[in-house]
């Protein structure tokens, strides 16, 4: 004999395997299917006659489908079911012709909530309530199910609490739509709300109270903030407050007291055209004053827009150029110099000149004309070193002592030359 043994199934089948020996069996039936309850109410009983057996043979015998009774809010139910075949002849061997078997089947109740249809948006205003329930059980059809829908606001307050009764008879896999009263959400210009609804049902005994519940949530306001946007700026920092490499500009915009959030934010470089901000900025070119304006847009309708902000730096990111670079003697004996230097930056400006002769710093200037005199025989080279406003440096090509200049010079005898009663000496 075999028999369903399932979970919440409805429908049953029974069934057994026969075999006899020498006898033609032209007749077979169930005698009794017993209820495994406390008193053994029986609860199906079908006969099926005139069935043929071969000696030796094994046959499957079908019976009409059995439904289990509904009984309320059981959850396991122990049923104890009776096979027995009677022949119409003598039998040889009655103590086989019947087979018990226990069979226990769980019953569950389970109703949940599959979705909340209204408010479908929200803001100031009446709004409907609504939602879908289900029977996810496959044995019960469901009676007086409590379902309730409950609003909480961001203050932790509850303004709404409804509880409907649904009357079913609610069947196995069905759905319903319950309308609860409207709601009414207020009106207070310039206060942020977030809104909560619970819509659950409250069927008492429920299997399954995980499905029970659905949540929605809404936020809304008279958005009069703008959104705030914030520049960070950042690179290689030289002197004087000047960057010496590109520099990166990132934007961080925020809606904090506005709760309808920042929509997007445009930038433009110097007199460049707005431009919609999504990676940071990066800034390559020299200049003495660059500006970053930058505004953000909130998604309010009318939107808010922020006032436009700038931040501004200098960057110099090129070392100062020498047009020349000279080491001249000032004498026939060649040991007194001036070293000369005709240097150039076009963003910082050139704010000092470092000369060395034969790898030797002899002397500097910080203002053009770039000189400084050496007193002594070099011996091999001379150089400038030149620096801008912001730190870069370069230096000048080297001068050897082959190519050093040698001043003319005139020397006269150590006489004096009269003229008119003046005396005019070697220069």
């Amino acid at each position: 004999m075999t028999a369903a043994n399932g979970i919440g199934s409805a429908t049953f089948m029974i069934a057994w395997d026969m075999s006899g020996d020498s006898y033609n069996i032209n007749y077979w039936y169930i005698d009794d299917v017993w209820m495994g309850i406390i008193d053994m109410v029986e609860e199906y009983n079908e006969t099926v006659s005139d069935i043929g057996v071969l000696p030796a043979e094994t046959i499957n015998v079908s019976l009409p489908e059995w439904t289990p009774s509904d009984i309320p809010f059981a959850t396991t139910i122990d049923y104890l079911i009776t096979a027995a075949v009677s022949l119409n002849l003598p039998d040889e061997e009655p103590s086989d012709n019947e087979v018990s078997k226990t069979i226990t089947l769980h019953y569950e109740h389970d109703v949940g909530v599959v979705e909340i249809t209204e408010p479908v948006n929200a803001g100031p205003g009446e709004y409907p309530v609504e939602g879908i329930i289900q029977n996810f059980g496959v044995t019960f059809s469901e009676i007086n199910v409590p379902v309730n829908a409950q609003f909480i606001n961001d203050t932790g307050v509850i303004f709404y609490n409804e509880t409907l009764i649904v009357p079913g008879p609610l069947a196995p896999d069905a759905q319903t739509i319950v309308t609860f009263p409207n709601v009414t959400f207020p009106e207070n210009p310039g206060h942020y709300y977030s809104i909560k609804l619970t819509m659950m049902t409250q069927l008492a005994n429920d299997d399954h109270p995980e499905n029970n519940k659905k949540t929605k949530t809404w936020s809304w306001d008279w958005d009069i903030y703008p959104p705030n946007t914030t520049a960070t700026v950042s690179g290689t920092m030289g002197q004087n407050e000047w960057y010496i490499s590109t520099v990166q500009v990132t934007l961080i915009s925020v809606d904090n007291k506005g709760p309808s959030g920042v929509d997007y934010t445009m930038f433009k470089i110097d007199d460049g055209v707005w431009t919609e901000y999504t990676v940071p900025i990066i800034v390559d070119t020299d200049s003495a004053e660059h500006i970053v304006n930058f505004y953000s847009v909130d998604k309010c309708d009318p939107p808010n827009i922020e006032q436009t902000r700038n931040v501004s730096f200098k960057m110099d990111t090129t070392a100062p150029v020498f047009l020349s670079y000279t080491f001249t003697s000032l004498n026939f004996m060649q040991d007194e110099w001036l070293c000369s230097a005709t240097v150039v930056d076009a963003t910082s400006g050139v704010t000092l000149v470092e000369f060395y002769v034969d790898d030797i710093l002899i002397g500097e200037d910080g203002e053009p004309p770039f000189e400084c005199l050496f007193d002594g025989k070099p011996t091999n080279n001379s150089q400038g070193l030149a620096y801008d406003a912001a730190g870069n440096s370069a230096f000048s090509p080297l001068v050897y002592s082959s190519e050093m200049t040698v001043q003319r010079q005139w020397f006269l005898r150590f006489s004096s030359i009269y003229w008119g009663g003046a005396s005019i000496l070697p220069r």
